[in-house]
């Protein structure tokens, strides 16, 4: 007699939809990441870069932290909302992008990317 076994589909059936629910959000939460915390030097050696890149309004890379993650676009910088604390660039698309600058982490010029 051959026996075939069928692994987790016979485990499924015993699942209620809440459970699987839970499950996707703890898969989803594994890559979750703390806010990180610049250091004084870090956060002067930013706000240095910032206003240097903004002069020639240079093509840039931008790592910034947001919704657990951290990410990166690339874009032309246009300018600098110090009043509601975002950072104003293009993106490829040529679409206006705001960044908070408490979430930004590195910033970094790039050759020209369009």
């Amino acid at each position: 007699m051959n026996y075939q076994d069928r692994g987790n589909k016979k485990w499924t059936a015993m699942f209620l939809p809440e459970h699987r629910d839970r499950l996707h959000e703890w898969a989803l939460s594994q890559s979750d990441i703390t806010h990180p915390i610049l250091a004084n030097d870090e956060l002067e050696e930013l706000n240095h870069s910032i206003h240097l890149y903004l002069q020639d309004h240079s093509s840039v890379n931008v790592s910034f932290y947001k919704d657990k993650q951290i990410k990166n676009i690339n874009g032309i910088l246009h300018g600098c909302d110090l009043q509601n604390g975002f950072l104003v660039m293009y993106n490829q698309d040529e679409k206006v992008v705001r960044i908070s600058l408490s979430n930004i982490l590195s910033i970094k010029k790039v050759e020209k990317i369009f």
